[in-house]
């Protein structure tokens, strides 16, 4: 954020996320009251990990539906993941 801030950019885009967002460690909070919801968002993270681009959300019945753009082969395809 120091680097963004001297060169010039007046803010930064943060994504904070409870806990890193992989299997594992979704199976050691399995029973939480929160395992729902994390598992939505955990949707959003995974767009990132593969692409490195934040993903294109919104928000449907409740629960954030993410869309992301991924490269794949020089093309780049998009993707829509929707948990129910």
């Amino acid at each position: 954020m120091r680097e963004s801030h001297s060169g010039g950019n007046r803010s930064v885009q943060v994504q904070v996320y409870p806990f890193r967002m992989t299997g594992e460690n979704l199976a050691l909070n399995a029973s939480s009251p929160h395992m729902s919801f994390w598992k939505n968002i955990k949707q959003g993270y995974d767009i990132f990990e593969v692409s490195k681009t934040k993903p294109k959300w919104d928000v449907c019945s409740g629960d954030y539906s993410f869309n992301a753009l991924v490269p794949v082969a020089h093309r780049l395809w998009t993707l829509q993941f929707r948990l129910r």
